[in-house]
């Protein structure tokens, strides 16, 4: 009784929570943004042959793997040091500092994936892609979009969800048209494929500089410089970890697998990743309340420990839902042409909802600036996963492929609450 009556007091607390309507806008944008994403690649798998879906797949889970290595952690910079007190009165200071980061990082990277893809791509041929007429096309365009993904947080921390579900749409609707121009104009063509993706990145690119003003930029300060590098790396390796369990992850796993089992491999993953959008998306609007709590607490990690039951509920509620609605899918789907794929899809969700909680642990550790917690326990969760695939994956078997996914994550997941609890209890202010 006692339980049920707890939950009867969160749901009643969320309901009358300000910032619920707030999240319902998120909710919205990303259930239409990335249903333009979902529609885009079930057409695709739809549209093509299942190997050549399997190829399309892989160019689009490199360049997704990229863009977020792009990043460098800098979208995490600008939510968390929105409301820093260095650039509380100058926003435009922290813009330019990210900027500048941005550029100069992403010069570096882009030298160093194109000596390494020429080793592995035109050398090796370890991706069978072409190395000028898609790889370096892929690299380009992940390196721009990869803009278009750290300053439109700035929509959320001032609180402008409508802005933000905007450019979201009109985004994942760019991308989905210009894809289905290059295969209809184009056929079976992965140069066009890749082509498409750089000029979308292109377009969001030169909107995001005029959106956001970006130019002229302002004094830099190297000490300011050194302290967000310092705070953004260890996200990078978070956010790379978390986009690795799906598309880098396919990256890997592509010379183990045949482009058919990739492709039915690559839509299981794509419906998992529904699930994922959906929840995070849920709780998008309370980001910024979880933070103000813990400020006002002088960083008590219960203030927040509603946030974590939130998560559960959600999570557990989703999955009830969209298994039985995802078999339904897939049987009627291309005549059932995936339907096998389905005995990953619970492994697939499995991991992806502890990749959800595992945001009870982000929440904390972003605020309080222990981002190494988060590089910790995504690497170990990545180590396991790799360790056991290289195991398992002794043929093209997509079940095997999805076990050390799954595995992965919960040791990501155990480490993170692990960590983040026992410093709490040493000294409740450092997380």
């Amino acid at each position: 009784m006692k339980v049920l009556t707890k939950l009867r007091l969160d749901i009643d607390k969320l309901k009358s929570s300000p910032e619920l309507k707030k999240s319902l806008i998120y909710v919205m944008a990303s259930a239409i943004g990335y249903g333009i994403v979902f529609i885009q690649n079930f057409s695709l798998a739809y549209i093509l042959p299942i190997s050549f879906f399997g190829k399309v797949s892989l160019i689009i889970s490199l360049f997704s793997t990229l863009y977020v290595l792009f990043t460098f952690g800098l979208n995490a910079v600008v939510l968390r040091y929105y409301f820093d007190k260095e650039y509380k009165k100058d926003k435009k200071s922290l813009v330019s500092h990210v900027v500048v980061m941005w550029f100069l990082l992403g010069g570096c990277l882009l030298l160093v994936l194109g000596l390494l893809g020429y080793k592995l791509v035109h050398v090796d041929q370890y991706l069978q892609i072409d190395f000028v007429k898609e790889y370096l096309l892929i690299v380009l365009a992940a390196f721009l979009y990869s803009f278009s993904e750290i300053f439109p947080n700035l929509f959320i921390v001032e609180e402008k969800p409508l802005k933000y579900a905007l450019f979201l749409i009109l985004s994942k609707a760019l991308m989905f048209g210009l894809l289905l121009v290059g295969i209809f104009l184009y056929g079976e063509s992965s140069f066009h494929v890749s082509l498409m993706l750089l000029i979308v990145s292109l377009v969001m690119f030169l909107a995001m500089v005029i959106v956001f003003k970006v130019f002229p930029l302002t004094q830099i300060k190297k000490e300011n410089v050194m302290e967000l590098l310092r705070y953004a790396f260890p996200l990078m390796i978070y956010a790379l970890g978390g986009i690795g369990y799906s598309h880098g992850y396919r990256v890997i796993i592509s010379g183990s697998l045949n482009y058919n089992d990739l492709g039915l491999f690559s839509l299981s993953a794509q419906l998992a990743s529904v699930y994922y959008l959906a929840v995070s998306s849920s709780i998008t609007g309370l980001y910024p309340k979880a933070y103000k709590r813990l400020e006002e607490s002088n960083g008590h990690p219960k203030m927040i420990r509603f946030y974590l039951r939130a998560l559960i509920y959600i999570g557990l509620g989703t999955i009830v839902i969209i298994l039985p609605l995802t078999y339904l899918f897939l049987m009627y789907f291309k005549n059932g042409a995936f339907l096998s794929s389905f005995t990953v899809l619970p492994v697939l969700i499995f991991g992806q909802f502890l990749f959800f909680i595992y945001a009870y642990s982000y929440i904390l550790c972003t605020y309080y600036k222990k981002t190494n917690i988060l590089t910790f326990s995504m690497f170990a969760g990545i180590i396991t996963s790799l360790s056991l695939a290289f195991i398992l994956i002794r043929e093209s078997n997509i079940l095997m492929a999805a076990i050390p996914v799954a595995c992965g994550l919960l040791v990501q997941l155990i480490i993170s609450l692990i960590a983040t609890h026992t410093v709490a209890r040493k000294n409740p202010q450092a997380c």
